[in-house]
């Protein structure tokens, strides 16, 4: 009975080995990216996008046309890997375009999800604006507080520097 549990345990630990190899391989190359075309996206009509993904070389990708579930301003797209547990074919850098539906304008939440009948798990999210620029951040109040801090030295610098100072000066008298 022991040499059976001995080549159990021996198998699990090779398993659990080829899967942190696929998974190591799963997280290499450049990071996923969504993006529209014309940028930014037209409210009311229905615009071409690119999801690209470094991806197995068998990925089905997106299907055609293309699974979009909306729910308020929540996409969501189901993405088809291809493959069951173990993905034939190598990885490489992975372009997928698809036509996105009309939308009205605002800023949508796309989830690019695994799976063939409907949503399970969001493997990537993205944040795009529908009729207008993309968003830019203002400055965060980390400049505003270096400004201020800055001008409350030199206030200091300058209140300091400007007060005159008891001296005892070689001829004994005091400034």
């Amino acid at each position: 009975m022991r040499p059976v549990v001995g080549s159990l345990l021996k198998l699990m630990i090779m398993g659990l080995a080829a899967l942190a190899v696929v998974q190591a391989q799963a997280q290499d190359g450049p990071p996923p990216e969504f993006r529209t075309i014309p940028t930014p996206a037209p409210p009311d009509q229905p615009f071409n996008a690119v999801f690209s993904v470094y991806t197995f070389s068998s990925s089905f990708g997106i299907w055609n046309p293309p699974i979009i579930e909306i729910s308020g301003n929540q996409l969501t797209v189901l993405f088809d890997h291809g493959c069951g547990f173990i993905c034939p074919g190598g990885m490489s850098y992975r372009e997928f375009p698809f036509l996105m539906p009309s939308l009205p304008a605002g800023t949508y939440t796309i989830a690019f999800v695994e799976g063939e009948t409907g949503p399970t798990i969001a493997e990537f999210d993205f944040t795009v604006a529908v009729g207008a620029p993309e968003p830019h951040a203002a400055p965060g109040p980390g400049i505003w507080a270096l400004m201020l801090l800055t001008l409350a030295i030199a206030a200091t610098g300058v209140a300091v520097t400007g007060r005159r100072f008891r001296t005892n000066s070689p001829n004994g008298t005091d400034s």
